[in-house]
């Protein structure tokens, strides 16, 4: 469960990368067509190989703390390091190997990030599955239903 919580960090990252360094340039090269195209496929299979327990894992509470776990860090990276800063200044603040990581990693935006936003999202499609999952139109589920609603809500 965590290690394709990790794949999927790992394809929105290489998304993300394909974006960036060929959005200026307004023209697509084979490589990046070719990364794209290995990231998606890599994409596919995962959601392939996990289709009969996606379901299942999704709305289960262990997926819930893995993924929440993974959102913490997220979050606690981007409190301690500092969001748009210039890379003299976070070059000197963490050094020239942090710094290169730092920007691999797109640590410097996180919350604008697409990793992070993916997280996010399946985190939303996780509570809303958990939602389903239940007898909501029975009062005594209401409670439940507004919880994770709400969560919703303040995701989107």
């Amino acid at each position: 469960m965590i290690f394709s919580l990790l794949k999927f960090v790992v394809i929105l990252i290489l998304f993300q990368h394909i974006q960036e360094t060929h959005a200026l340039t307004y023209e697509w090269s084979l490589m990046a067509t070719v990364g794209l195209a290995a990231a998606i496929i890599f994409c596919l299979i995962l959601l392939w190989q996990t289709r009969h327990d996606l379901y299942q894992t999704l709305p289960s509470a262990s997926f819930a703390v893995a993924l929440l776990l993974f959102i913490a860090t997220a979050t606690a990276l981007g409190t301690f390091i500092h969001q748009n800063d210039s890379n003299a200044v976070l070059e000197e603040r963490y050094g020239a190997a942090a710094l290169s990581w730092i920007n691999r990693l797109f640590l410097t935006e996180i919350f604008r990030s697409l990793w992070f936003n993916g997280l996010l999202t399946v985190l939303a499609l996780s509570l809303i599955l958990a939602i389903l999952r239940r007898p909501f139109w029975h009062i005594r589920q209401w409670g439940f239903l507004l919880t994770h609603g709400g969560m919703v809500a303040v995701i989107i």
